[in-house]
């Protein structure tokens, strides 16, 4: 909230790439868009320039489409259209579709602002229901890319906060960047537990690992050290994103609209990238297990002391999903088993590889570490950076195929969140000569600089449910789901989905598919400063207990 969304949409609006964009925006009149660029009905442009839509009035004959204030919709003489969403999203991209059919002009792109408390895994999920359940409007559009805006001027203190959205009212009340009007509900209905009752904290990182681009803005309100650490902290917790250096919302078409996806790119048959915006909570992971996994691989050998598990339980084939919803998902697309046929356990998703932040129009990053030349086509995850080695920011991956005792392993995710409170209500963030302060106990020093960590879970007293650790900073949860494709009939299984499952397995089970261990494992990614990988590695194997006879063998 606050970072500058509505301006960025201005840009897009009045660009003159010659680039035709809809925008769905929470007000019309908040986006402030010059009069001169405003179409005027009955000018040389063609025809009435102003829809009427959503209670819009036609704008006067020779008078300009601007006075949005009063106006549900603005059309612009580069031929992009503004309107204000109302309170039902696909409603309203219906008739903003609709539109584009009646006057022949299709957009190239619609780009749809949401509120700056919406949570993004609902909005894919909203999408994904769509297409699945046949809404028309989804033969006409299709999910391709999220961009998530940050406040880079205010990140770092946000990850400080130790407050939940309802002791935040200047976040649940105000609607956006610039005017402060309420907005009306344009986040989709049916949320599993309302967004107040979330950490301020839980929705900062969800926003930001779950995009295909991250815009950096108001770089030009931090020092370069800020940046830095701002730009690294993005790359950590979603390393496939596109970071993109930003000052007063302006950027490049090119850099947050997808390619391949115009009405004249969809004719020529162009490629359309899957993303982030088809994948699903599983897929999800998967990903960020394999860009962790990658990363240790680059690492020295003295920072994987510790780490002894193989990477053969990492095997995953990105183009299909394993058997574990996302815990943010809606209740029912949990899998239950044999008769789970939800939409999200056949989203491709094939990643772009990790891309480095590209600069601002400018070309003045302000980042020592990048220096100049931002043409960095990574063919492969990159080796640690300067700025990630003086910030000592990392990750890895804790992995094992033996369950954790449930009353150890939730007192252990306890202990984490507490230490994290007492470090942001300290206002420390990542800092590593804090986090070894001279008389800090056992418990500080080994968990003050995990920022993020999240993964499935086997506990002892569930062998056939999976759960998921998730904790962002201060905030941490345990939660129950769906079955381990182990606990459900190989004979129910998606055979398109085999070979992926499989890859899930623990070897020993492999082959027969069925019986043992199987999918069933400990899988957790943690990010932070100065992780002590084998400390935190035997802490959580002090909390591990055999595996059950019935599953040996």
């Amino acid at each position: 909230l606050g970072a500058g969304k509505t301006t960025l949409l201005k840009h897009v609006l009045e660009n003159g790439e010659g680039c035709r964009v809809g925008v769905l925006v929470n007000d019309v009149a908040a986006v402030n868009i010059d009069a001169k660029l405003v179409a005027r009905r009955g000018s040389a442009e063609g025809g009435a320039a102003t829809a009427t839509s959503a209670g819009a009035q036609p704008t006067p004959s020779g008078s300009a489409a601007g006075a949005p204030a009063e106006m549900d919709m603005v059309q612009l003489q580069n031929g992009c259209i503004c309107c204000s969403a109302g309170d039902e999203l696909f409603g309203a991209l219906g008739e903003l579709i609709s539109l584009s059919y009646v006057k022949a002009a299709r957009y190239d792109h619609v780009l749809v602002e949401s509120s700056g408390v919406a949570e993004p895994r609902l909005i894919r999920d909203a999408f994904q229901d769509a297409e699945a359940a046949g809404f028309q409007v989804m033969q006409a559009v299709r999910l391709a890319r999220m961009v998530t805006v940050v406040d880079a001027s205010t990140f770092a203190e946000q990850l400080n906060s130790i407050q939940q959205l309802r002791e935040r009212p200047d976040l649940l009340e105000v609607a956006d960047d610039d005017d402060g009007v309420p907005p009306p509900p344009l986040a989709p209905p049916a949320q599993p537990e309302p967004v107040a009752n979330r950490a301020v904290v839980d929705l900062l990182i969800e926003q930001v690992e779950t995009a295909d681009v991250v815009v950096l803005n108001k770089l030009d309100c931090v020092s370069t050290e800020q940046a830095s650490l701002v730009r690294v902290l993005v790359r950590e917790l979603n390393g496939y994103a596109t970071v993109v250096d930003a000052k007063f919302g302006e950027v490049a078409l090119s850099d947050i609209l997808p390619q391949g996806y115009s009405p004249a790119e969809v004719e020529a048959g162009a490629a359309q990238p899957e993303t982030v915006a088809q994948s699903n909570g599983v897929m999800d992971h998967k990903a960020t297990v394999d860009l962790a996994v990658s990363k240790q691989a680059d690492e020295p050998a003295d920072a994987l002391a510790g780490h002894s598990h193989g990477h053969d339980a990492h095997a995953h084939a990105h183009g299909e999903p394993a058997g574990q919803p996302d815990p943010a998902d809606h209740a029912d697309h949990a899998c239950g088993g044999s008769d789970c046929g939800h939409e999200s356990h056949a989203h491709g998703y094939v990643h772009a590889e990790p891309a480095a932040a590209k600069p601002v129009a400018e070309n003045t990053c302000g980042d020592p570490d990048c220096g100049q030349d931002h043409a960095h086509a990574h063919a492969e995850p990159a080796a640690t950076t300067t700025a990630e080695a003086r910030f000592g920011i990392r990750t890895f991956v804790y992995a094992r195929r033996r369950p954790f005792d449930g009353k150890k392993i939730r007192p252990l995710l306890d202990e984490l969140c507490k230490v994290q409170t007492e470090q942001a209500t300290a206002g420390k963030l990542l800092s590593v000569a804090d986090r070894m302060k001279e008389g800090e106990g056992d418990s500080t020093r080994l968990w003050a600089g995990v920022l993020r960590s999240k993964g499935f879970i086997w506990l002892e007293e569930s062998t056939q449910a999976a759960h998921y650790w998730s904790q962002a900073r201060v905030h941490g949860e345990l939660a129950e789901l769906g079955q381990w494709w182990a606990a459900v009939p190989r004979s129910t299984w998606p055979d398109e989905f085999v070979d992926s499952i499989l890859s899930d397995y623990d070897p020993s089970s492999r082959p027969a598919g069925a019986g043992g261990v199987g999918d069933r494992r400990q899988e957790l990614v943690f990010i932070g400063v100065g992780l002590d990988e084998k400390a935190i590695s035997a802490k959580l194997d002090s909390c591990l207990v055999d595996v059950p006879a019935d599953l040996r063998g």
